[in-house]
């Protein structure tokens, strides 16, 4: 066998004989010789003390579980963190946090070596999970603890008086010892949690020897009371079950018997058992350990016949040969070791590292080999081509995806100022067909108001015009891409036009191959589609779908908000015009009141200048007209009085020529600004007096006939009020009786008439 292209389990056990079996073997010579050189009480000193310290380590094993148990239940308690999220139960994000500080504060911190832990709810469900040498955090394990675990938590809670307890119990072919602990939040029992102990790797370090104790072993029994079956029931260190010194046979010795028994601890002579049937003396030691009510037994033997007179003789040698020997047998094995397995496994490291900075180039060694390190390293290799592969593919699908989002971020910016419908749809499908190199042409569909038809409104190239020009649409609902996509308001993709059911041939773009067509949709209502098409089939995959769908949401608010603009704008206008013919209106009733075609007034020495022809230029214009010098050294112009863009008059000025600066217009012209607005006002301070004083007249006259009760006396106030609130010399108030068809007509009977007759004023208050 070529123990370089062996098995590494081959290569381990042979590593083990020559580095352990040898020594361990001349050792037993040694021990041997010395024991029959030593009386009877100083061996059983020797095994008492040593057994005393296997009982020691393996309490304090399991104490020291119990007690990191207990820490760990008061810190998961007392932290607000924790205690927040466990009160919110089955979160997804509290579980895996929960399971977290498990796996952080109980698992990988703690020097015992726990398998994994639970929390149980009450009803027995597992709430979350952590496990050692996975590192994995789950709320639905694969492995759960007993029931027995379970039933005693149970126990715990319903008795209040114990806050732990251990369980020991058999599953299949392993011993499980496990610990459960209530949880308590605000008093109240909420959850159990439940720790697995790694049999082996709890009591295995406690029965080794120690470098002084090498004559004696030493193995532990189980609690008999809990079931566990003969074979499963001894716990025995490697070297020694190899050796065969601890067999089944052993627990039916007189010092296993009499520990079973309850006897108290003790050391003596008795006869075993080994794995041959070959019986055997040994001085023995056993003890028992109470925990939680549970008994594990200790037992320490050494072999009588290990003792030889002659290795107290030969024990100098002995001991600096096996130094010498053991010495030169680690250096070889650390040599071997280090060329067989430490090398691959270090450049396997190496390259891992180099992966995270994306080198896939560091060469590995090992893949010829025929053995595990070989296939480890061949499979390592095709992993990183694996991973070299899916990094370069996703470099590429993250460019690509960056490069549709920054066309999308251009052709959003390039229409975010844009009012014109019009304008703006072409601008959108131009640039979609420059920016995106997989579309060849693209268009806008626009939904008519009776959202009947899709009807073609932008469109690209020599084919959108004529598509244009024929008024292209397509019925919303229709078998068509198109028609589709308005009805359903869904995005539609045909990835291959030849097979597609949907996509509706085209003679003026007969290259489309694919093609894609996106909602234009604001709420639950559709106005339109973007669609798009390429000369490629399958060419749009779902990061530019994705990208083309912002965009065309992005299109769908530049519509809306175009829309929005062109309405206002016309909304704004017509109210414009609105104001405009009000105050036209009003200015010109208020000058048919005044019995006036024209308010002016002057200032400053009047010439014979004729501002006519000024006041149409400026009429015309609308803005400030200057005339030319006069003959007087005098510069005439013209200012429009305007309020809301509605000429009420004109101020006309001549200024001295060599006083005249464009400061001097735009000074004019700032006043005449400042007089359209007091004198608007001052019209609108009158109308409201003249409102104020009629209002005021009626409640006099009414209040004047309001304490009248007859008739004609009423009549006779409201004519002669009448008569002197509007100076009006005759006022008649004539009460008759009208037909059945209402026309107003005298029945014939006489009526009832009021005048007053009387000389008018002077004046009048109401004009």
């Amino acid at each position: 066998m070529n123990i370089l292209t062996s098995s590494i389990f081959n290569r381990l056990v042979l590593t083990l004989i020559v580095a352990v079996v040898v020594p361990a073997s001349l050792i037993g010579i040694a021990i041997t010789n010395i024991a029959l050189e030593t009386n009877e009480q100083t061996i059983s000193a020797y095994v008492a003390e040593n057994g005393s310290l296997r009982e020691r380590n393996i309490l304090g094993s399991l104490e020291r579980a119990r007690l990191n148990q207990f820490n760990f239940v008061s810190e998961f308690l007392n932290d607000p963190i924790l205690y927040s999220l466990f009160a919110r139960g089955q979160q997804e994000q509290s579980t895996y946090a929960i399971g977290n500080f498990l796996l952080t504060h109980l698992l990988a911190t703690s020097e015992v070596p726990f398998d994994g832990a639970w929390i149980l709810q009450l009803d027995g469900s597992v709430l979350t999970s952590a496990f050692t040498d996975t590192g994995e955090v789950t709320p639905t394990p694969a492995t759960t603890p007993t029931d027995e675990t379970y039933q005693l938590g149970l126990q715990l809670i319903r008795q209040a008086t114990d806050t732990q307890a251990m369980v020991v119990s058999q599953a299949e072919d392993d011993v499980i010892i496990e610990i459960v602990s209530p949880l308590t939040i605000n008093g109240t029992d909420v959850a159990l949690l439940v720790t697995r102990l790694d049999t082996l790797d709890l009591f295995l370090p406690a029965l080794e020897p120690t470098g002084t104790d090498i004559s004696t072993y030493s193995y532990l029994i189980l609690p008999p009371e809990e079931g566990i079956s003969t074979e499963q029931s001894i716990i025995v260190p490697g070297a020694v079950r190899e050796a065969g010194l601890v067999t089944t046979n052993s627990l039916q010795a007189q010092g296993p018997q009499l520990a079973l028994s309850g006897n108290p601890q003790s050391v003596l002579t008795y006869t075993v058992t080994d794995s041959q049937g070959n019986p055997r003396e040994v001085i023995g030691y056993f003890a028992t350990i109470q925990v939680q009510g549970l008994s594990f037994f200790v037992i320490t033997e050494l072999d009588r016949a290990t003792i030889n007179d002659a290795l107290f003789i030969q024990l100098g040698t002995i001991s600096s040969t096996m130094v010498l020997v053991s010495g030169l047998v680690v250096l070889i094995l650390a040599f071997f070791l280090s060329r067989v397995l430490v090398n691959p496994i270090n450049r396997l490291s190496q390259a891992a590292q180099d992966i995270r900075r994306r080198d896939y180039s560091t060469p590995l060694i090992g893949m010829s080999r025929q053995d595990e390190i070989g296939q480890l390293v061949s499979n390592f290799s095709r992993t990183r081509d694996d991973i070299r592969q899916y990094d370069h593919d996703m470099q590429e699908r993250l460019q690509a995806l960056t490069r549709d989002l920054r066309i999308t971020q251009e052709i959003s910016q390039s229409i975010t100022h844009q009012r014109d419908v019009q304008t703006l749809m072409n601008q959108i499908v131009n640039l979609i067909v420059a920016r995106f190199d997989q579309i060849y042409h693209a268009q806008i569909f626009l939904v008519d108001d009776a959202q009947e038809y899709a009807i073609l409104r932008a469109s690209t190239g020599e084919a959108g015009n004529q598509l244009l020009a024929r008024g292209h649409r397509l019925a919303v609902g229709s078998i068509s891409v198109i028609g589709q996509v308005t009805d359903e308001g869904t995005v539609v993709v045909a990835r291959d036009t030849a097979m597609s059911q949907i996509h509706r041939r085209n003679e003026f773009l007969q290259d489309t191959r694919a093609e894609l067509a996106i909602p234009l949709q604001i709420g639950e209502r559709i106005i339109g589609a973007l669609d798009v098409q390429s000369r490629q089939s399958d060419s749009f995959d779902e990061d530019m779908i994705n990208a083309l769908k912002m965009l065309a949401d992005q299109l769908t608010i530049a519509i809306e908000n175009a829309n929005l603009y062109t309405q206002s704008q016309r909304l704004l206008r017509d109210t414009e015009q609105t104001w405009q013919e009000t105050s036209y209106h009003r200015w010109a009733e208020y000058l048919r009141r005044q019995r006036r075609d024209v308010i002016s007034s002057q200032m400053g020495h009047q010439t014979d200048y004729n501002f006519d022809e000024l006041i149409q230029l400026a009429s015309r214009d609308g803005r400030v007209a200057v005339g030319s010098p006069t003959e007087r050294g005098t510069v005439p112009f013209v200012i429009p009085i305007k309020l809301r863009e509605q000429i009420l008059g004109f101020a006309e000025y001549e200024v001295r020529q060599e006083d005249f600066q464009p400061d001097t217009v735009l000074l004019a012209e700032e006043l005449v600004n400042r007089l359209a607005l007091g004198i608007d006002n001052a019209r609108l301070f009158n109308e409201s007096q003249q409102t104020a004083e009629r209002e005021r007249i009626v409640n006099e006259i009414s209040a004047r006939i309001t304490g009248k009760t007859d008739i004609e006396d009423i009549l006779q106030t409201a004519v002669q009020e009448v008569s002197r609130v509007l100076h009006t010399p005759n006022v008649g108030v004539r009460l008759q009786r009208t037909n059945q068809t209402g026309n107003g007509a005298n029945n014939g009977t006489p009526s009832r008439r009021r005048t007053s007759d009387k000389p008018s004023p002077k004046k009048s208050p109401l004009t």
